[in-house]
């Protein structure tokens, strides 16, 4: 499965062109997915063309938040990048069911176990 998670709002709080605070559970249901062998690209609108960018990279090295590609199409799709990446799932704070309570990774590892994307069941964090 190809997962496209937005960066800012999404991964971390908004605070943008800061980078804010890793939500809770994020990099726990990211690693798993990874981990697992789902493809992840991180999409953003940082600016490509400046610091913001190389600055959301450097903080997935970092903080050791696995990916395959950022705005970028997995290779073997037959197609090239667009606007938009071509994912299964998104993960974004502008979802609909994410503007009005905010993204939840708690509940986002609730939905793919339940869903089957995730193989092994681990037992729930807790929310602290």
């Amino acid at each position: 499965m190809i997962i496209a998670i937005d960066f800012d709002g999404t991964i971390v709080e908004s605070a943008f062109p800061k980078i804010g605070k890793i939500k809770p559970n994020a990099e726990r249901v990211i690693k798993r997915l990874f981990g697992e062998g789902h493809k992840i690209i991180i999409w953003t609108c940082r600016p490509i063309n400046n610091k913001g960018l190389d600055e959301m990279k450097k903080w997935l090295d970092d903080n050791d938040i696995p990916y395959h590609k950022i705005n970028e199409n997995i290779e073997d799709l037959g197609m090239t990048t667009s606007n938009k990446v071509c994912a299964d799932v998104y993960i974004d704070d502008m979802d609909v069911h994410c503007r009005e309570k905010g993204v939840d990774w708690y509940r986002i590892e609730e939905i793919f176990e339940n869903t089957g994307v995730f193989r092994m069941r681990f037992p729930k964090p807790s929310r602290n």
